[in-house]
């Protein structure tokens, strides 16, 4: 009875201990009978998320896997149970109440308890160690897809002497036309292919690799279409953290194309072999002081210095810290040779960082070669500097691959993108972000096609249906993407699909912005057209011109002609001269207008603001026009002015030239384009110093999309009409632009059949009360019936035989003395006699001296003798030169008799 206590005491004892150490296990431990929960431990109330063991027990063992499973793991339990066997280790899927998935490596163990068959079921709960399994195999296959489009082929080697080809990048077809499976499938494919006069070099060399752990070598391999090309190959051994080697890693890289130069430089002769070898890299000379004395343009697309700017800095200034000691340490090499027997000076390469002018570096290759003088002594070293930047990437490339590539695509400079089959972006790379301005904080870009330009969705969209239809096209199109200030960004994109590649399973888009280049299109296109209208318009406005001058002409030579028939009765003859007169000064305001547009362009113009009277320029422009329209019979016009301001507060600061050039320009396209009603000009008071002008007419109207156009170059407001009203279009162009030399802007008001009003606006200055005057405005319409100048002198210069013939016949009748002068030495040798002179007639533009210089001289020799100044010029700058050399008046060509005989008289009575 004792013995059968003790033993259930010591029973009860190891359950116990039992029972504690399955309670405390990491492991989820669960005893199920007959298909139902018994047992179930802390760890699993705790991995399926229950608040204790009461929720768990009784339920189904079936409930807590997932439902595609549940039938396997049954028959696994019945199978156990049956046998009386162990459920072998496997992995599970668990579905929880939650609707989580936790994986976990199970293991079954047949068992009794109370009494009944049962299953312990001993489950590791894998759920992490599965998520990052499958996040490393994801990331390796995005890296193996980014390393196979890469320019160089990327491979590896088994760990043992033969060195057999592991794995090879898909490039090798590209550039070699082999496969991979050619390499990976015979060990002995890449030694046959070798160059036979190099195969056992090559492969002594690749014999010190596992010793070395690295090689680096040149050779020539036989291609597919049996042709060799150059190699570099670059082979290391990956160690892990005790110094064992675990993998290996290499690379090949294309050089045939230098090699090719580099075999072709060799056949050179030795004395120009170092220039010629690296003709296209930076050429320098330093003395032996350590100056640069000479350094080749080149310098300046390598570093950004120009040669200038390196022959001033040191030579420790055109190296990086560390690469300064390396060429020290060369260059006390060099010296140490000095002086020894058998010394060889062979050029060596020294790879050194350079600083850039832009605050980066540039790697570089210097090959050096000293000097010497007629006593071995080093006179300088002459040296070139290669750019082995691409190297030094196909080097970094090659420690990418040693950590499988993982930050490639993070650094591209294109962005890529992964799309889902389900239209939603699965990755974005950082420069896609960076090249919209996005950071994967700012937005969640689920939906690419919201961010595409509505106009461009559907071509997008056609895009990736033709691209799923047919994987095999790899398509590129240019649309517009929205950055994230709001702007529209043009992207070139080349779509790849990638759906059926395990691991991608995607869409693979890479794209670059191309918005600058395309704005760039986009304003040639502009310019074309812009250049093909003004093409048209010139056209029309040569032809135009042709018209508007050719017809003046035609009539001025016509009856210019008829003048000398004998038979013409005094009435024909009178008004065949105010025919040719009329039409001449139509074809001077024709040359006038493109005089002043091409000096208006041209910047030629100098506004010269004084103080003019507005009401005395609006009574001279009514007197003018009222002329003109009794002159081309329109006196059925009703002409009128309106004055905003009395007289005595009319005068302004401005130019009046140009203001009575715009005001002439507009009134005379009112006349033009008006056949009944009225026409009224004038100005309003000023408001906020700012002083409005208009012209009214009641003509015919202009249609609004030529409101703008009629103040171009050449433009119309129908140009398919031009010979109906005539006209070059120039005067509207002209008044805008002198508008816009006094500060001020001008526009129309126009409605088609109802006439139009054009205001123009300029700054408005008054003059104080001090200082105000009336300005008499000379019209040149009076006229005397007779001038007796009996006794005065009159010295006319001028160089034209036509011009000093009509001077002398408008003059004869006043009964003065003419003394002509042809040019300026005849008028210098009149100079004795200025005293005697009543008043000089100077041309301004002489062909041996300049009629401004004259007038000067003459006024300085005798001030009170008056100079009147004649001259083709005609705007108030010139006016001003004039005045300020000392002339007393001037008159414009074509000389108008009656004006200049007013002027003459003014100073003679």
């Amino acid at each position: 009875m004792i013995n059968r206590r003790t033993t259930e005491a010591q029973l009860k004892e190891s359950e116990e201990r039992y029972r504690s150490l399955i309670e405390q296990s990491p492991d989820v431990i669960v005893i199920h009978c007959e298909g139902k929960i018994e047992y179930i431990n802390r760890a699993g109330i705790s991995l399926f998320g229950a608040f204790g063991e009461r929720e768990i027990l009784g339920h189904s063992t079936l409930e807590f896997i997932h439902p595609d499973d549940r039938q396997r793991v049954r028959q696994r339990i019945e199978k156990a149970l049956s046998t009386g066997t162990v459920a072998p280790k496997t992995e599970e899927r668990f579905l929880l109440p939650d609707n989580r998935i936790v994986y976990g490596e199970v293991t079954g163990l047949p068992m009794t308890y109370q009494g009944r068959p049962a299953m312990q079921v001993i489950i590791r709960d894998i759920t992490e160690q599965k998520r990052v399994s499958a996040a490393i195999q994801l990331k390796e296959k995005q890296q193996a897809l980014i390393l196979n489009s890469l320019p160089v082929i990327l491979y590896r080697v088994g760990l043992s002497e033969q060195l057999p080809t592991t794995w090879i990048s898909d490039q090798i077809t590209e550039i070699t036309g082999f496969s991979p499976r050619a390499f990976t499938d015979d060990p002995l494919f890449w030694e046959s292919r070798l160059h036979p006069e190099e195969r056992e070099g090559i492969k002594k060399k690749y014999r010190t690799f596992l010793t070395n752990h690295s090689v680096t070598i040149e050779y020539r391999f036989c291609c597919a279409n049996g042709l060799y090309r150059w190699f570099t190959d670059h082979l290391i051994v990956i160690l892990d953290d005790g110094g064992t080697p675990v993998d290996t890693a290499g690379i090949w890289i294309d050089i045939s194309k230098n090699k090719q130069t580099e075999i072709a430089l060799q056949e050179h002769e030795r004395k120009y072999r170092l220039l010629a070898e690296y003709s296209a890299d930076v050429i320098w000379i330093m003395n032996a002081d350590k100056k640069f004395t000479y350094v080749s343009p080149s310098v300046e697309k390598l570093r950004g210095y120009t040669p200038e700017e390196v022959m001033q800095q040191s030579w420790e200034a055109v190296l990086t810290p560390e690469s300064r000691f390396v060429a020290e340490a060369e260059m006390e090499s060099v010296f140490s040779k000095i002086g020894k027997l058998n010394y060889d000076f062979t050029p060596k390469p020294v790879e050194l960082e350079q600083p850039c002018k832009d605050g980066s570096t540039v790697w570089t290759e210097a090959v050096v070669q000293p000097m010497f003088g007629d006593k071995d002594q080093i006179l300088g070293f002459v040296g070139v500097t290669r750019n082995i930047s691409e190297r030094k990437l196909a080097q970094e490339a090659l420690l990418q691959a040693e950590r499988r590539s993982s930050g490639l695509i993070e650094h591209a400079s294109d962005g890529i993108v992964m799309i889902s089959l389900d239209g939603l972006f699965s990755y974005i790379s950082p420069p896609a972000f960076k090249i919209f301005g996005y950071s994967p904080d700012d937005i969640d870009l689920k939906n690419p096609e919201e961010l595409t330009h509505p106009d461009d969705r559907p071509m997008v969209i056609e895009t990736l249906n033709r691209l799923i239809q047919d994987p095999l096209l790899v398509p590129t199109i240019r649309y517009r993407f929205m950055h994230k200030d709001g702007n529209w960004r043009w992207i070139e994109s080349t779509f790849s699909n990638l759906l059926n590649v395990a691991g991608i399973q995607a869409l693979v888009i890479n794209f670059h912005d191309i918005t600058d280049s395309k704005n760039a299109e986009e304003e040639l296109l502009r310019a074309k057209i812009k250049a093909e209208e003004s093409d048209r318009l010139k056209s029309a406005f040569l032809a135009n011109m042709s018209h508007e001058i050719r017809t003046p002409m035609n009539t001025i030579i016509g009856f210019a002609s008829l003048l000398s028939d004998p038979e013409l009765s005094d009435e024909e003859r009178n008004r065949f001269s105010e025919i040719i007169q009329s039409r001449s000064e139509d074809l001077l305001h024709l040359i006038n207008d493109i005089l002043d547009i091409s000096r208006i362009e041209s910047g030629n113009v100098t506004v010269l603001k004084e103080r003019v009277s507005l009401n005395a320029i609006i009574d001279e422009m009514e007197s003018v026009f009222g002329e003109k329209l009794r002159r081309i019979k329109k006196t059925h016009l009703i002409l009128s002015t309106e004055k905003g301001l009395s007289t005595h507060l009319s005068d302004m600061k401005t130019d009046g030239f140009i203001l009575k050039q715009v005001f002439s320009n507009l009134i005379d396209n009112a006349i033009k384009y008006t056949e009944t009603g009225s026409i009224r000009f004038g100005y309003h008071p000023p408001d906020e110093n700012r002083i409005t002008f208009f012209v009214k007419d009641t003509g015919i109207g202009i249609s609004p999309e030529y409101q703008e156009v009629i103040f171009q170059h050449f433009r119309q407001a129908d140009s398919t009409n031009t010979y109906k009203y005539g006209g070059a279009g120039l005067g509207l162009s002209i008044c805008k632009g002198s508008i816009t030399l006094l500060e001020g802007d001008i526009r129309v008001e126009s409605e088609p059949g109802k006439g139009s009003t054009f205001l123009f606006t300029l700054p408005y200055e008054a003059a104080p009360e001090s200082q105000k005057k009336t300005i008499s405005v000379p019209t040149g319409d009076k006229v005397k019936c007779s001038y007796r100048w009996n006794g005065k002198k009159i010295l006319l210069v001028e160089d034209e035989e036509t011009n000093m013939e009509f001077l002398k016949i408008i003059l004869k009748p006043t009964q003065a003395e003419l003394i002509p002068a042809y040019s300026g030495k005849e008028v210098v040798k009149l100079y004795d006699t200025l005293a005697s002179l009543d008043l000089v007639l100077l041309d301004i533009r002489l062909p041996d001296a300049s009629g401004i210089d004259l007038a000067g001289e003459i006024k300085k020799m005798h001030p009170d003798l008056p100079v009147i100044a004649q001259t083709a010029y005609a705007m108030s700058s010139d006016k001003h030169k004039i005045k300020a050399a000392g002339c007393d008046n001037y008159i414009s060509k074509p000389i108008n008799k009656n004006k200049l005989l007013e002027m003459i008289s003014g100073y003679f009575e």
